[in-house]
């Protein structure tokens, strides 16, 4: 018994050549897709790792003021040169990579422990691609908290 094989020394009909385009089309938009989600997670992060670091800066300067200047107050932002309080929180202008203007909303609480012990809440939050819920206290869609405690 002998098995006769037929070779199509053709190459690629029309037919093929369309699904090879297709799988490699698929292929493609996947990578394509992976990459923007990939620059997406890349920009969060950058934002995010600014928010820490604006909240570290906050923090050693309230931490370094005079522990009587530190009085208790819900969320607002203190002047560390008078020891006044505001009761608004306040928005800055950051530029990151090639974006000017990026707001980012800041918050301040102090609270009183004990005579001699008082907690720092600092809240940084900010809006990103349009979406909209609001976290206390900064009212953005994300926010990064620290929180230290200061000792006389």
């Amino acid at each position: 018994m002998q098995a006769i094989v037929s070779k199509n020394s053709q190459g690629f009909s029309l037919i093929e050549t369309l699904i090879a385009m297709l799988i490699l089309f698929i292929i493609l938009l996947a990578l394509f897709m992976a990459t923007a989600l990939m620059l997406d997670n890349n920009f969060m992060n950058s934002i995010r790792n600014e928010a820490i670091r604006l909240n570290e800066m906050r923090m050693a300067e309230i931490v370094n003021a005079p522990f009587d200047s530190l009085t208790a107050h819900s969320w607002g932002r203190i002047d560390l040169q008078t020891g006044n309080w505001s009761n608004n929180c306040q928005t800055i202008t950051i530029r990151i990579r090639n974006v000017n203007d990026f707001p980012l909303t800041m918050c301040e609480r102090i609270n009183n422990l004990s005579n001699n012990t008082k907690q720092v809440i600092i809240a940084t939050g900010w809006d990103y691609k349009g979406q909209k819920k609001s976290l206390e206290p900064t009212n953005k869609t994300f926010q990064h908290v620290t929180s230290s405690t200061v000792s006389r």
